[in-house]
């Protein structure tokens, strides 16, 4: 899927969060809320949008963080996170690209155990479906959070033009 020309990127009013169920999502929704007027559209694995809405609850009380105004600032999206179209059907998919405006990618499953095959779908798959999202109907702006279980060993850190050298040096399925 290709953006059409010319088309300026998205209202950052308008945002899609994923992870938001995990300890730094309830951060990031808490944050999102208190330092904006942004519309919040999470994207949560669950069967419905109440369900979804009382998952965001839990999570946010569970780290002490406040809930009011939930119901009315966010909106939950089922949806998951390890299909194509992040478990959307092409209706909502092509919906969702028009209203959003900026993606902040929060969600993974992080587990250093597990091989690369078992983490591939939901961890690279997720992150291609929301570059097609991106550019789907009008640019938006995408931010992806990672751990530095990506980066190789012997670093503590690296720029993001740097090669991150040969998939051997980057240890475990998360990483790699």
């Amino acid at each position: 899927i290709a953006p059409r020309p010319g088309q300026p990127a998205g209202d950052s009013q308008q945002i899609l969060l994923t992870g938001a169920t995990g300890f730094l999502g309830a951060y990031l929704l808490h944050n999102f809320m208190r330092q904006s007027d942004a519309r919040i559209t999470c994207l949560v694995r669950c069967k419905d949008t109440e369900d979804g809405l009382r998952r965001l609850h839990d999570n946010l009380t569970a780290y002490g963080l406040p809930t009011e105004n939930l119901s009315t600032r966010v909106e939950v999206v089922p949806g998951d996170l390890q299909q194509d179209q992040l478990g959307l059907p092409p209706e909502k998919f092509l919906q969702l690209a028009k209203k959003i405006g900026i993606i902040f990618h929060n969600g993974a499953v992080v587990n250093f155990i597990k091989p690369y095959p078992e983490l591939r779908a939901v961890n690279v798959g997720a992150t291609h479906e929301l570059l097609r999202l991106a550019v789907s109907e009008k640019l938006k702006k995408i931010y992806y959070v990672s751990s530095l279980a990506s980066t190789p060993l012997n670093k503590s850190s690296m720029r993001e033009e740097e090669d991150l050298g040969a998939a051997s040096s980057v240890a475990g399925g998360y990483g790699q």
